[in-house]
């Protein structure tokens, strides 16, 4: 059985997993589309697909609990259900498919399973409330807008596996950094599309010599790696150091990095509590 519609002033509805004596193993094409009263619904494990657009705009919807059985859930499946703010993705799904979330601007957090090798088209846009992300190591791209407009998201973790990411992916995401590994296509992506960067697991940002502090030591080292790589030397740094030094995450350690750390230790120095997003916002 595939459930195909419902009462459009439902609120709450609970999905049965047989009927007539025949099992529901689907949700149908914009089955509770435009269901905007609905707040509440129950999904039995007999459900193994959520078709496109299922839910879409369903803008009374809080929260959706999606069983392990479900193994894919079509574009724009859950696109603006405004008020959702918590959802969990099966382990069983391999793709995250175009504007799937598209629109779910109260949606703070999202963990994707490892298994989804894509995030396609959109599928996070306009997911204002989003503050952070992990990629799993299983996922090999990222699609068009697949974060734009995520407004508050400013980190996002990307693993080796990941070898496309279309220019758009994150536009309009202007906090963001980037986590990642050295020369990774994450990295690559970064300094092309001036996004700032972060080694994971590496120093904190501005923290070249690694002692915990951000002081004029930093600032030393920040300039001498510049001054010798501008006559041809090598810099002295390593990978993690070159990262710390990199401020600004443009993938280039130059007097703009040595001007922001010298800015923020002396904002520090002079007694303000400042960070660095502050400080690159100058």
């Amino acid at each position: 059985i595939k459930i195909m519609g419902c009462n459009e002033d439902a609120v709450t509805v609970e999905i049965p997993s047989e009927i007539d004596g025949k099992t529901v193993t689907s949700i149908g094409d914009n089955a509770f589309s435009d269901c905007r009263g609905l707040t509440e619904i129950t999904i039995p494990d007999s459900v193994t697909s959520i078709r496109t657009g299922a839910f879409s705009n369903c803008s009374g919807l809080t929260e959706i609990t999606i069983p392990d059985s479900v193994m894919s859930i079509g574009n724009s499946a859950f696109s603006g259900c405004s008020s959702l703010t918590e959802i969990t993705i099966p382990d069983n799904v391999t793709m995250i498919q175009a504007y799937v979330f598209s629109g779910c601007s109260s949606l703070s957090e999202i963990m994707i399973p490892d298994g989804v090798t894509s995030i396609n088209e959109d599928a996070f846009s306009g997911c204002s409330s989003l503050t952070e992300i992990e990629i799993p190591d299983s996922v090999t791209s990222i699609g068009e807008s697949a974060f734009s407009d995520c407004k508050k998201l400013t980190s996002i973790t990307i693993p080796d596996s990941v070898t496309s990411i279309e220019k758009s992916a994150f536009s309009g995401c202007n906090n963001l950094t980037i986590y990642g590994y050295a020369r990774s296509y994450a990295q690559k992506y970064a300094a092309e599309n001036n996004i700032r960067f972060a080694l994971i697991g590496g120093l904190p940002r501005g923290d070249v010599d690694g002692s915990g502090g951000i002081d004029s030591t930093d600032i030393f080292y920040t300039m001498l790696y510049i001054a010798n790589v501008a006559v041809g030397n090598d810099g002295g740094l390593t990978d993690e150091q070159i990262a710390a030094a990199d401020v600004d995450g443009n993938g280039t350690v130059d007097s703009t990095d040595s001007f922001y750390i010298m800015y923020y230790v002396a904002l520090r120095g002079a007694g303000y509590d400042t960070s660095w997003e502050e400080v690159l916002a100058k």
